[in-house]
C-alpha cells in the first residue's frame, strides 16, 4: 500500500515536473533558429554610384567643334612651316601662288628658302605624291578666308574716291597670275631695237619729228631741232637721239629739257641691255635683269632660262613681260623663278 502511494506521488513528481519542461520550451531563453539567421553578418551592400550628369549641350557642342577645327587643320609646325603634297602640274611657283594666295613678288622672294629646305636639285622636276615643306605662318585655308575678307571690305567701300584710290593701288601692283608675255628682239640696229621696245610699251613714236621750244623762250623766238623719236607717255613728253647732237641741236635740246621734255640719249652701238635700260629707266619703269626659269606655252612645254628684262606693262589688268634678246618661238609662257637678278 505504502509501495502503491509512493508510485503514485512519484508520477505526480514527474508530471510536475514534465509540465515546467514545457513551460520553459516558452521562455525568452530559448534561441530560436530565425534569430541565428538574422544575426548572421550581412553581406556588404552595393554602393549605388549615381550615373554621371551629362554634360551641358552648348559646351558638348563646342568640344566637338573644336576638335573638327583641328581635324580640318593642316599640319603646322613650330617653326611655321606648312606640308605640301606635290600634284599633276604643279611647281614651286604655282604652288606659292595658287595654293598660298602669294603675289609674284612674294613667291619670287620665297623661291630661294623653299628650294633650299626641301633640298631641291631641279624645281622643274617636282616628283608627283612628293611632300615640301613651306615656310608661311597661315594655311591655304586661313589665306583664303583672309583674301576673302579684304575683297568683301574693298568690294563695300561706298564712297567713290575710296575705289578709285584702291584701283589705283591694285594697278601698278604685279599680276597675280604666273604667266608672263616673252618678247624677243633679235635685232642689233638700236634703232630698230628702240622701235621694238617701244611697240611692247603700246607707244607710237614720230620718227624725224621736229620739236619747238615754247615762244617765251629766247626772247619769243622760237627754236626748233629735229629728234629722231619723239613720244608721249602717262602725260610726259620724251625725245630720242641716236647720234651726238650738233651745238646748236645740243642747245635746242638742252632747252626743251628745261622745259620738261626728257631726252633719251642711245649710242650707235649700243646693244639690247643698254637700249632697254635708257628706256625703261627714262620712263620710270621698274624692271629686274638676269636669267629666268620660264615654262614656254609652246607644243612641247620647254623648261629653259631666258636672259632678260622683267618687267610690268601698266595696262588694265597689268601684264608682265619678259624681254630678251634670244629668239622664242612661244608669245607666252609661265614664270618659274629668278635665278639672278639686278634691279633699278
Amino acid at each position: 500500500m505504502i509501495r502503491l502511494r509512493l508510485g503514485l506521488i512519484a508520477t505526480a513528481i514527474f508530471v510536475v515536473l514534465s509540465a515546467r519542461a514545457g513551460v520553459a520550451g516558452d521562455s525568452p531563453f530559448e534561441i530560436d533558429i530565425r534569430e541565428l539567421d538574422r544575426n548572421t553578418t550581412p553581406a556588404p551592400s552595393k554602393k549605388r554610384v549615381s550615373a554621371a550628369k551629362p554634360p551641358h549641350p552648348a559646351a558638348a557642342k563646342a568640344v566637338d567643334q573644336r576638335k573638327g577645327d583641328r581635324r580640318e587643320r593642316k599640319p603646322l609646325s613650330r617653326s611655321g612651316h606648312m606640308s605640301y603634297t606635290v600634284k599633276n602640274g604643279d611647281h614651286i611657283f604655282k604652288i606659292l601662288m595658287k595654293h598660298f594666295g602669294m603675289t609674284n613678288a612674294a613667291a619670287e622672294k620665297l623661291i630661294p628658302e623653299v628650294v633650299t629646305l626641301n633640298k631641291i636639285a631641279d624645281i622643274r622636276k617636282l616628283n608627283i605624291g612628293q611632300t615640301i615643306l613651306i615656310p608661311t605662318g597661315l594655311s591655304h585655308t586661313a589665306v583664303a578666308h583672309k583674301k576673302k575678307r579684304e575683297t568683301e571690305a574693298a568690294s563695300s567701300a561706298a564712297e567713290p574716291a575710296i575705289q578709285q584710290r584702291f584701283s589705283t593701288v591694285q594697278s601698278i601692283e604685279t599680276p597675280v597670275s604666273a604667266a608672263i608675255a616673252v618678247r624677243s628682239v633679235t635685232s642689233k640696229d638700236p634703232s630698230e631695237v628702240a622701235d621694238s621696245i617701244l611697240n611692247i610699251l603700246a607707244v607710237k613714236p614720230g620718227k624725224d619729228h621736229f620739236v619747238e621750244t615754247s615762244a617765251a623762250t629766247q626772247q619769243a623766238l622760237r627754236l626748233s631741232a629735229k629728234v629722231d623719236r619723239f613720244f608721249e607717255s602717262n602725260g610726259k613728253h620724251f625725245m630720242v637721239s641716236f647720234s651726238a647732237a650738233e651745238p646748236f641741236a645740243y642747245t635746242v635740246y638742252r632747252l626743251l629739257e628745261l622745259e620738261g621734255i626728257k631726252l633719251i640719249r642711245i649710242n650707235r652701238d649700243a646693244d639690247l641691255k643698254q637700249v632697254a635700260t635708257s628706256i625703261l629707266s627714262a620712263m620710270d619703269i621698274s624692271f629686274r635683269y638676269g636669267e629666268h626659269a620660264v615654262l614656254l606655252n609652246d607644243r612641247n612645254r620647254t623648261s629653259t632660262s631666258l636672259n632678260g628684262f622683267l618687267f610690268t606693262r601698266e595696262t588694265t589688268p597689268p601684264r608682265l613681260i619678259l624681254l630678251t634678246e634670244v629668239p622664242v618661238a612661244a608669245l607666252t609662257a609661265e614664270l618659274l623663278e629668278r635665278k639672278e637678278t639686278d634691279q633699278r
